[in-house]
């Protein structure tokens, strides 16, 4: 999966430029899920929280290999994707008409109804000046789209990182559970 780049990275909000900075820089690129390793996360994920009946909000949802997952393993939810790239979107569209797929901004994403659950799996976050800003504001954005739980997963923390996700928690609310590599965020 190749995530379309913009014209101009002056032409993004200001959160998106430094992602593009540091995806340019070498240190930040989207990842697609890495097939076992994304099913393991996924897994994780559900074995603590049932999605069934739920609103689902995925961030960077690709080629909604996350919906396929649900799908199979037989959970029945309303779920939602949201891809900055209309072609990834188009084609998530085509394979699960049942699922609706957005394509816009995160940041900027105006939900028509309140999402039980925002998920964003695969986030590649390694050592870049300002990227945990930039993780901060994604999680805050989650957090205040999500009824009961925002859930931030990442492919390649640094070893650093549970520390700097638990700070990063304690900041938007007292509900949290953090792992090595995610960190979720309750109402």
């Amino acid at each position: 999966m190749r995530i379309e780049k913009p014209e101009r990275p002056e032409d993004l909000p200001p959160i998106h430029a430094l992602l593009a900075q540091a995806r340019v820089s070498g240190g930040w690129r989207p990842r697609p899920p890495d097939g076992e390793g994304a099913r393991v996360r996924y897994d994780a994920f559900l074995r603590d929280h049932d999605l069934n009946g739920a609103t689902v909000l995925q961030v960077g949802c690709g080629d909604a290999a996350f919906y396929e997952h649900l799908v199979a393993s037989g959970v029945r939810c309303v779920y939602t994707g949201l891809d900055l790239s209309p072609r990834v979107t188009r084609a998530a569209a085509e394979r699960f008409p049942e699922a609706r797929f957005v394509t816009g901004y995160f940041l900027e994403h105006a939900p028509d109804w309140p999402y039980d659950f925002v998920v964003v799996f695969d986030l590649g976050w390694d050592r870049v000046r300002g990227l945990d800003d930039a993780v901060l504001h994604i999680a805050r954005h989650a957090y205040g789209l999500s009824l009961r739980a925002a859930h931030l997963a990442f492919d390649q923390a640094p070893s650093e990182a549970a520390g700097r996700l638990r700070a990063m928690a304690r900041g938007i609310t007292k509900k949290a559970t953090v792992r090595s590599d995610s960190v979720t965020l309750y109402r």
